[in-house]
């Protein structure tokens, strides 16, 4: 197998070897490294994880919402095409998420909003079906 590099990512490794080199132990090269580390004063605010998913019938695959938020961890996530659900008895299933429903227009409509708990949201009040916000 062969391995080639471009000119820039050559030039990096030569310099990274030789600031490896240079320094007395390996605590120093660290110490030297961590200078281009930036600092993030809340990691937590870098991304904003959301999940969307067209769901037909939540009464049929809420288990899958389960799986999903346990794999994905997602800050935020919208259900589609949930048909008609009692949101109130789905939180003890989320405890970790504020819910908003908003019921649709047919069997299939229907829009379900999971937020996580760590962020704060409200929300305004609107009356057209399948629209939550």
């Amino acid at each position: 197998m062969s391995v080639s590099f471009s000119l820039s990512n050559f030039s990096l490794l030569y310099d990274i070897l030789q600031e490896c080199e240079s320094c007395i132990s390996i605590d120093r090269c660290f110490s030297l490294w961590e200078q281009y580390i930036p600092i993030v004063d809340n990691q937590d605010s870098l991304s904003l994880n959301i999940l969307t998913f067209n769901i037909r019938s939540f009464e049929c695959r809420w288990n899958e919402v389960v799986l999903m938020i346990s794999s994905y961890r997602p800050d935020i996530v919208i259900l589609l095409e949930t048909g008609n659900i009692q949101s109130s008895r789905y939180q003890s299933i989320f405890p970790n998420f504020q819910l908003f429903y908003q019921k649709g227009k047919n069997k299939n409509g229907g829009v379900l909003v999971l937020v996580h708990t760590s962020l704060k949201v409200s929300r305004f009040a609107c009356p057209i079906p399948n629209v939550c916000y």
